[in-house]
């Protein structure tokens, strides 16, 4: 599944630098919306729904799959919508590339060696 198209409901995580005296980022806003599986219905078009962010230059919008939040470690516990959230929070002043690339570690090391169930996709876009 690709989000926002996914099984279970996706968010949008959106880091909001803006007015911050030091630059750091440190808010993170989780917007839900609706997602359904690709490939599961022919049209799908009127399931969608449309949202509109307001973003800063520098401000992150963060999409995922629900593979990542429900990527589990061989004490099958889950890695978790907060765990995510503090992912972002910590590497959030990385450019996009780097920010994906730190949490895809933090998710693939918290699952260690436990076998991968679903997608985990993740797409950080940056408002420039």
């Amino acid at each position: 599944t690709v989000s926002p198209l996914a099984s279970e409901p996706v968010s949008q995580l959106t880091d909001k630098p803006a007015n911050r005296p030091t630059g750091k980022l440190n808010e993170v806003e989780v917007i839900q919306s609706g997602g359904f599986m690709l490939g599961v219905m022919e049209n799908i078009s009127e399931m969608l729904e449309d949202q509109t962010l307001q973003l800063n230059c520098g401000d992150k919008v963060v999409l995922y799959t629900d593979g990542v939040t429900e990527a589990r470690n061989s004490q099958e516990e889950l890695y978790t919508l907060e765990r995510l959230i503090e992912s972002v929070k910590g590497h959030g002043h990385k450019p996009a590339e780097e920010l994906i690339a730190a949490v895809r570690q933090e998710v693939y090391g918290f699952i260690s060696t436990q076998g991968q169930y679903d997608d985990i996709t993740l797409v950080v876009m940056e408002c420039g």
